[in-house]
């Protein structure tokens, strides 16, 4: 046998080899009459997918493929098989409900490694933004601030708050904060105010809200 790398016995019929990566060998033959013939061997090493652990984020309705593609010389084992489009197919598709993490276990055809991998998928509901019709700023700890609220928010882009007259009195780009009802350190008049609210969703697309709002004391 040549080359003899990797090799236990390069005298032998049937030798074994220990490589890391794949080899081909050149075997070469002798009958009792004295011929000669020589053969190749291509010994193929078979390593792990070159996968990782992946997680995505989408909103409801919408769908992800997930990064795997399919290899004869390996074996899948998917948890759950449930709400994947295929299970021996390049990028399953899903399109969950809700949050779910897919757990993929590969194998190779002979048994020599067994890894596992995760794909998480975290789902966002759909888009809206809900203002409530009035708040009562007088510091009883209930309502005292106007403030965006709604589902799958992602960013708040612009919230603004303009009295009668078209003067605006709050500005923010803070989902965390809200409109005390003050305008320079000064509480403002029982009136109706309009407010002006613009929102990115999870799909990275801008939404815009806009309406009537009472404060009162």
């Amino acid at each position: 046998w040549s080359p003899t790398s990797g090799l236990d016995n390069a005298l032998v019929p049937n030798p074994k080899a220990t490589i890391n990566q794949s080899q081909k060998y050149r075997v070469k033959e002798y009958d009792e009459n004295g011929c000669t013939d020589t053969l190749s061997v291509f010994a193929n090493v078979i390593g792990p997918l070159p996968l990782k652990d992946w997680d995505t984020t989408l909103v409801v309705g919408d769908f992800a493929k997930i990064p795997v593609t399919k290899n004869s010389l390996y074996s899948f084992v998917w948890l759950p098989k449930e709400g994947l489009s295929c299970i021996d197919c390049n990028y399953p598709v899903v399109k969950p409900l809700s949050d779910i993490v897919y757990k993929l276990n590969v194998t190779d055809v002979k048994g020599c490694f067994n890894n596992n991998y995760s794909f998480a998928i975290t789902v966002k509901p759909e888009t809206f933004v809900k203002m409530p019709t009035a708040f009562t700023p007088n510091g009883d700890g209930s309502n005292d601030f106007l403030v965006v609220k709604g589902w799958g928010i992602k960013e708040l882009l612009s919230f603004q708050v303009f009295n009668r007259w078209g003067e605006m009195v709050y500005d923010s780009q803070n989902l965390e904060e809200g409109w005390d009802g003050k305008f320079k350190g000064i509480s403002q008049n029982s009136d109706v105010y309009v407010f002006k609210v613009k929102v990115k969703n999870w799909r990275e697309e801008e939404l815009y809200s806009e309406g009537q709002v009472n404060l009162f004391y």
